[in-house]
């Protein structure tokens, strides 16, 4: 499963590896696993899979904690990430232009939503925040202009694009080896000519 990938990638950002860098392209396994899946099912159990790998290292520091405590997190955090890539494997369908943006939008939405103005819920907003941005340190302090959310939002988009131009690239590929397939035609060979009558 791509998503295996995105899970270590996302693990080595955060301490107490702390390599930032892999974030330009720690969700692109992810992103394209979870288009190419055959059905949102499917995506589905590949982000669950993602969600309780790298979720599962990520709070590792919560098994200092009663045990139900970890549990529900890891748990929490495998059904986030089956939504992402149910949620991605639906977002394929829209026009070429919005499924970047779609697909940056889906990762932050459950922050955005816990943390409206209008009745915000501090305790999600917390657990959220900590499921969906794996900020390093110095990215954090890059993060003032646009907040978190923001940061995140558009760290993911970069993913989704770089994404969306791998997935591209191969689909001529895999249309021309189809096509040669299914219109290939036989070579016509025509029936060796009987001899004649009297002829021995």
């Amino acid at each position: 499963m791509m998503g295996l990938l995105s899970a270590i990638l996302l693990s080595v950002a955060v301490p107490p590896w702390g390599i930032g860098v892999v974030l330009l392209a720690a969700w692109v396994p992810l992103l394209l696993g979870s288009g190419r899946a055959r059905s949102w099912k499917s995506a589905a159990i590949g982000g669950a899979a993602f969600g309780a790998v790298y979720y599962g290292l990520l709070f590792r520091w919560m098994l200092q904690l009663p045990p139900l405590v970890y549990v529900g997190s890891w748990l929490l955090g495998a059904a986030y990430g089956a939504y992402v890539a149910a949620a991605v494997w639906h977002a394929r369908l829209l026009p070429r232009w919005a499924r970047a943006a779609a697909a940056a939008l889906i990762w932050v939405a459950p922050a955005l939503i816990a943390d409206n103005p209008l009745r915000p819920f501090f305790g999600s907003v917390v657990f959220l925040t900590g499921l969906h941005a794996p900020l390093p340190l110095p990215l954090l302090q890059l993060a003032r202009p646009l907040g978190e959310n923001g940061l995140v939002f558009c760290l993911v988009l970069l993913n989704a694009l770089l994404s969306q131009a791998v997935s591209e690239q191969t689909r001529p590929r895999h249309a021309a080896q189809l096509i040669k397939t299914r219109y290939s035609r036989p070579t016509m060979r025509w029936p060796s000519r009987p001899p004649a009558a009297g002829r021995t």
